[in-house]
């Protein structure tokens, strides 16, 4: 009777350490696991498309995951590097940043509307054709055309995020790629409000705040996450009218400022002033 208590303890010590150690086996390559295959699987991408120099067999590619302390971008979880290429993960494993490591001066055989057209191309295979082009940094002491594009869901652009595409000015191959759009959640639109209605919202904010406006005929629906709760920490995103206005800073230059109001609510989200460099200012 004793030997079979003891059998029995035995037994269920040796299933607690099998329990035990499975799980930190997972912790300790299961993870990572998921962390390369999704790297090895966008690198495999890009070589299909020939977006990316192939003289490296992609069977040759050394995947190593780096440790990220205080990344400046805060989508980035980890990062995973190979002989060439970096590339950087969120914490569900979508990739949201790529970079070729080693970067050469190009004479500048494409033009901008050529890298373009490759630029839109890759995009299509990497992130759908909900795509909308918004800006080109075009500088001439880099070996790239930078291409910047918003992305469209359920026909309104996500205004605070984007997608940016580097092209070689020579080769065509994506030198680099970002993208902010991976976790946002998307609300199903709501607009219970009319554009008149905005607009008077966001002239009663000039009116109490005493900051002499006008206002421009750009008002817009577009997706935008509301700075002062925990919605926004989620990457909770709604449809917004922006509304757009000429003011003055103290020193009486122009400044724009743009005011987000909720389509549903009418709740004003955001207000930001944008004088070369976008500030978003405090809601009262």
């Amino acid at each position: 009777m004793k030997s079979k208590r003891i059998i029995i303890n035995s037994s269920i010590i040796l299933i607690f350490l099998v329990i035990v150690v499975g799980v930190a086996f997972y912790k300790l390559f299961g993870e990572s696991s998921k962390e390369i295959n999704a790297s090895k699987q966008f690198m495999s991408k890009l070589y299909s498309m020939n977006a990316v120099d192939t003289t490296e067999k992609l069977t040759n590619l050394k995947y190593e995951r780096l440790k990220v302390i205080n990344s400046q971008n805060e989508l980035v979880n980890k990062t995973i590097v190979t002989q060439s290429y970096g590339i950087d993960l969120d914490k569900e494993n979508n990739v949201v940043g790529f970079a070729k490591k080693d970067m050469k001066m190009s004479s500048g055989k494409l033009s901008e509307s050529q890298a373009r057209i490759i630029a839109e191309r890759y995009l299509m295979e990497i992130c759908g054709n909900d795509l909308i082009y918004e800006d080109t940094k075009n500088e001439d002491d880099l070996p790239y055309y930078s291409f910047v594009y918003k992305k469209k869901e359920n026909g309104y652009r996500l205004y605070f995020d984007e997608i940016k595409i580097n092209i070689d000015r020579d080769s065509g191959y994506i030198d680099g790629y970002s993208n902010t759009t991976m976790l946002k959640k998307c609300m199903e639109p709501k607009i219970n409000i009319s554009q008149e209605e905005a607009e008077t919202i966001a002239n009663n904010y000039f009116i109490e705040n005493n900051i002499p406006y006008e206002l421009l005929e750009t008002t817009e629906l577009v997706y935008a996450g509301n700075t002062k709760t925990e919605k926004n920490k989620n990457n909770q995103l709604e449809v917004c009218y922006v509304v757009s206005v000429k003011a003055k800073n103290s020193d009486e230059s122009q400044v724009l400022i743009k005011i987000f109001v909720n389509a549903d609510s009418g709740e004003i989200y955001n207000v930001i002033k944008e004088n070369g460099e976008s500030k978003v200012l405090t809601v009262n």
